[in-house]
């Protein structure tokens, strides 16, 4: 018997993974796509609903920053505050996403990389289109992101200094290969993969089955039984769900902004979530489990 929860959408996610019995959930405050305005109301916002929630069934919390945040700094102490206020109120680790790599990121990264304020940090695409088929309608195309390899490598050499775990977000074949290689070539700790799902943006693969078995192939090839997940931008990513769970991946609920949802529906929404994994025969992971789980280097 297998169930799929279909929730409404809103702008925090809840991600959960299934390995080895042991199963950790994510909540994602802000939008991985998103511009820098409203930027810090609507993290307060989310982090608001998690202070008034009952159930806080979840070990990792993430924030995607916008991807023209400006790192100044008012901003980076603000940012500082409320990652410090989420370390403060819940026993989590805290994984930082971002989309677009500059200098200023690295300095923000390097600056609080001794305050043990991020357990987790993204490494984003090679490149990453922004358009969605709307904006061609529209004919309002955005450019896309190129990253730098060099600042890859200088982003790569904090998380060795500071022992930062990668959460790569995958949109392509080549995003995958690099990763791989970066890590074994700089002795990072042990990322885990993010595959990228898309069908209202013009990026990475469609909601398929088959697109799912070309990325979990070509991560047996390069990171064998490495920790993965899905992530649907502008997708309905719930037909995958059924196999992912069985293969042991992740699953990222919600795409939407919907931040003015009840609070209790999201209480009713990680119940429902710790009943599937029950009914898997799964249990949910602490947040000392979950760092087990994603590094432990007897996998690689």
């Amino acid at each position: 018997y297998f169930c799929v929860y279909n929730y409404p959408e809103i702008n925090l996610y809840i991600t959960l993974m299934i390995n080895q019995q042991k199963t950790w959930l994510e909540f994602s405050l802000t939008k991985l796509i998103s511009e820098n305005k409203n930027f810090f109301k609507e993290l307060e916002n989310s982090l608001d609903y998690l202070t008034k929630a009952e159930n806080k069934n979840f070990s990792v919390v993430s924030i995607s920053l916008p991807f023209n945040f400006k790192f100044s700094d008012e901003d980076n102490e603000k940012l500082i505050e409320l990652i410090s206020l989420l370390k403060k109120n819940y026993n989590c680790l805290v994984s930082l996403k971002f989309i677009s790599l500059n200098n200023k990121l690295l300095d923000f990264i390097d600056a609080i990389g001794n305050k043990n304020l991020i357990s987790i940090c993204a490494i984003p695409p090679i490149t990453f289109s922004q358009n969605s088929y709307a904006d061609i309608e529209s004919h309002k195309l955005k450019n896309s992101i190129c990253n730098d390899t060099e600042l890859y490598t200088q982003l790569l050499q904090l998380f060795v200094k500071y022992d930062i775990i990668p959460q790569a977000l995958i949109s392509s074949p080549d995003d995958l290969r690099l990763v791989a290689s970066l890590h074994w070539h700089f002795k990072t700790p042990r990322p885990t993969y993010q595959f990228v799902f898309s069908t209202d943006y013009v990026l990475g693969f469609p909601v398929e089955d088959y697109a799912l078995t070309a990325y979990l192939n070509l991560l047996d090839r390069v990171a064998p039984s490495s920790s993965w997940s899905i992530i649907g931008l502008g997708a309905d990513i719930k037909n995958l769900l059924p196999r992912v769970l069985m293969e042991g991946g992740n699953i990222t609920f919600g795409n939407g902004c919907g931040v003015d949802e009840e609070i209790s529906q999201i209480n009713q929404k990680v119940i429902n979530v710790t009943d599937l994994l029950e009914s898997n025969g799964s249990t949910v992971a602490h947040v000392e489990d979950t760092h087990f789980l994603i590094t432990d280097i007897n996998n690689e």
